[in-house]
């Protein structure tokens, strides 16, 4: 969307979700940072996540983005995305529980 270079990141929005898998979780949060992207300007340049499953086997991600508004004179915007969708949307635990890997399409 934007490239990063030059974004400081003073301000700080945080982003909760909750919903029944990981990568239901992942497409709402992402949609709810392009929200902010497309109503406010704000972009994320980094982010400190963190997923919780609970016992009900529920996701909750509560997501801190460090980033800023766009500034047209000191940002460059390189694709417009319209929306996180659902099409190959896939969360999964990579081979020996060292990390995830997530497949996310996004409409341009």
């Amino acid at each position: 969307m934007a490239e990063l270079e030059g974004f400081e990141g003073p301000r700080k929005e945080t982003i909760t979700v909750e919903a029944a898998s990981p990568a239901d979780a992942l497409r709402s949060l992402l949609s709810e940072a392009l929200y902010k992207f497309a109503t406010e300007g704000f972009v994320a340049a980094r982010a400190h996540i963190i997923v919780k499953t609970g016992a009900s086997g529920r996701v909750k991600v509560v997501a801190d983005l460090h980033g800023e508004e766009i500034d047209r004179r000191r940002h460059l915007l390189l694709t417009e995305v319209k929306a996180v969708t659902y099409h190959q949307l896939a969360v999964e635990a990579t081979p020996g529980g060292g990390g995830w890997q997530a497949t996310v399409l996004l409409d341009v």
